[in-house]
């Protein structure tokens, strides 16, 4: 009896070492690239009611199945331009103010229980991000422009991942 229960335990360390073996590590990657997506894009334009352009909220998510249950890094970069116009010459725009933020994609989405990545492995809940506009950091009255592009940052292989450039369009409330 002694001899069949040190053999079983002999058997389940055999199979247990097979799998660490094998199975990949923690550290581990397969060289997916992120993927997300952003709210409220409309026609390809960011368009927010507001009291306020310096509080536009910027939401979206973005998850990497190489950390599928993780947090990554969202980068977004602002630019405020300005549009001038001359007879015979044309037009040109300026880039005349920037700014980036970064920010873990850990917020809470209830749109993403159930969604799934590669392997039909589940993405889990907690993969939002919200940025909110910066003030600008010319004066007012000296842009005519404002962009955002949002950029899902890799983690582990692969390549960083743009989620898009937008134009933010600021729609007052009254």
């Amino acid at each position: 009896m002694k001899f069949a229960v040190k053999l079983a335990s002999v058997a389940a360390l055999a199979v247990l070492t097979a799998t660490l073996l094998t199975a990949p590590t923690a550290g581990a990657t397969t060289g997916y690239i992120p993927t997300g997506s952003v709210d409220n894009v409309y026609n390809g334009v960011l368009t927010y009611s507001t009291s306020s352009p310096s509080y536009l909220p910027i939401t979206g998510w973005a998850a990497d199945a190489d950390a599928r249950l993780s947090a990554i890094p969202v980068r977004a970069d602002f630019s405020w331009t300005q549009k001038t116009c001359r007879v015979l010459v044309g037009c040109i725009t300026v880039v005349v103010g920037q700014s980036s933020l970064t920010q873990s994609a850990n917020g809470y989405r209830s749109d993403l229980i159930g969604k799934v990545g590669p392997g039909d492995l589940p993405w889990g809940a907690y993969h939002g991000f919200t940025f909110y506009s910066p003030p600008a950091p010319v004066p007012v009255g000296s842009f005519n422009g404002e962009q955002v592009c949002l950029t899902a940052v890799n983690v582990g292989g692969g390549s960083n991942k743009s989620l898009g450039c937008f134009p933010l369009v600021y729609q007052p409330i009254v």
